[in-house]
């Protein structure tokens, strides 16, 4: 399907239209394909430099198409130890790993093999990262250098000060139980250093579409869904819409919200549109029926729309969102293209997790209880009394609000209690 010259022939261009059409990605090749013009020609200016890198034979894929449909990135690189399969990737920059440990023939579904693949080509990718703000890592879990060498790759571009996102495709689960397993580790590894993780089910599609669709049909509607995510992640950093989102808001909603991260993208037509935008983000096989929605800290919103949005369509959005997700942060962008008159598309990314802040749990103050003395009975007059000095009743010791608190301890005494009931003394 592709030029040997790495462009499109228009036999090609109607062919691409035909299979994305009715979605967004399919907007974005009905814009990019210009007679005469390369797709990658055409960029939306971002407000900060990103880097879309695929690491795999999956990642590898999603970031050939993205290069084609013209995302805003600064640059699309492939990593890949499979020689052949790197070769065909129509992308200008590639790199390939592990040579002398695959002899080219990739990792064979060893995970240890892909995190020494991506390690003894540190040098080399360093060069390729430099000055990058923020790494969209995309790759497939459940084989060898995508799910083994996706953590050691983020920890490179975190330790060069780069956001890291990482973008992860999880399989279906006929595909094995030593794959899922693989999966499952792969993740809980990059989710240690990226500063966020964002999981794209395949599982969740073949729930959605069902069993009788076609596994070449499924297949497309798995990339469809990624694709029009990862195109809204770019217009979340457009550095050119009427609200902008920049890498400062994308890291502090982000840092620290490592329990799950889900990105989705829809949209919808007609006068009621704000609405219906809604109605079918809740329904995306990633949201598993609002549950995520419901249950987010934290939400970072793009909303696309033609000429013809207004801004009480962005406040309408706003506010069910709001009531869709009580306890969430909500960080909105908002933008305007063409492609989007009489429409509007909307692309969130969720997190969930603790906040970093902790507020100090109050204690209520102790209750210092009156003594009251027992009444004696009277001593005949003329018998002089003689005076006794009361002990005070000061045994009892809460410490308030540090009641939680770690005790101060050296050799072996608490010193957070007063001296006098640690040593027994009697206070008269």
């Amino acid at each position: 399907m592709w030029g040997a010259a790495g462009g499109h022939s228009q036999i090609e261009r109607i062919i691409w239209k035909d299979i994305w059409k009715g979605t967004e990605v399919g907007a974005a090749l009905e814009m990019n394909f210009a007679p005469g013009q390369h797709p990658r020609e055409q960029k939306a200016t971002l407000a900060v430099n990103l880097q879309v890198v695929g690491i795999g034979g999956a990642g590898g894929n999603v970031v050939e198409k993205l290069a084609t449909l013209g995302l805003g990135a600064s640059g699309f690189l492939v990593i890949d130890s499979d020689a052949q399969a790197l070769q065909n990737v129509l992308v200008s920059r590639k790199a390939a790993v592990g040579a002398k440990r695959t002899r080219g023939l990739g990792c064979g579904g060893d995970m240890d093999l892909g995190r020494q693949c991506v390690e003894s080509a540190r040098r080399s990718l360093d060069k390729q990262l430099d000055g990058t703000d923020v790494v969209l890592l995309v790759a497939g879990m459940g084989g060898g250098l995508g799910t083994g060498g996706a953590a050691a790759l983020a920890k490179q571009a975190s330790g060069q000060g780069a956001l890291v996102l990482g973008l992860v495709l999880t399989p279906f689960e006929f595909e094995g139980r030593r794959r899922m397993a693989q999966a499952r580790e792969g993740v809980l590894k990059l989710r240690e250093i990226a500063d966020a993780v964002i999981c794209l089910p395949n599982q969740h599609v073949l729930e959605l579409h069902g069993e009788d669709q076609t596994a070449q049909d499924t297949f497309e509607a798995a990339n469809t869904l990624v694709l029009e995510g990862v195109l809204g992640l770019g217009r979340l950093l457009r550095a050119d819409g009427l609200l902008t989102t920049g890498l400062a808001d994308l890291r502090a909603v982000l840092k620290g919200r490592q329990e799950e991260s889900v990105l989705a993208a829809t949209e919808a037509s007609g006068r009621k549109r704000h609405r219906a935008v809604l109605d079918q983000l809740c329904a995306h096989p990633f949201m598993e029926k609002g549950r995520v929605l419901k249950e987010a800290d934290a939400l970072l919103v793009s909303l696309i729309g033609g000429m013809d949005m207004t801004m009480a369509d962005v406040n309408r959005v706003s506010q069910h969102l709001g009531a869709h997700c009580p306890k969430a942060e909500i960080v909105l962008a908002a933008a305007v293209e063409p492609g989007f008159q009489d429409k509007l598309g909307i692309t969130v990314i969720t997190a969930k997790g603790k906040s970093e802040d902790v507020t100090p749990t109050e204690v209520p103050a102790p209750v210092i209880e009156t003594v009251v003395p027992r009444k004696k009975p009277a001593k005949p007059r003329g018998q002089k009394r003689k005076a006794k000095q009361q002990e005070l009743q000061l045994q009892s010791v809460t410490k308030g609000r540090f009641e939680k608190s770690e005790p101060t301890l050296h050799e072996g005494e608490d010193l957070d209690v007063p001296t006098f009931i640690r040593r027994s003394l009697v206070l008269k």
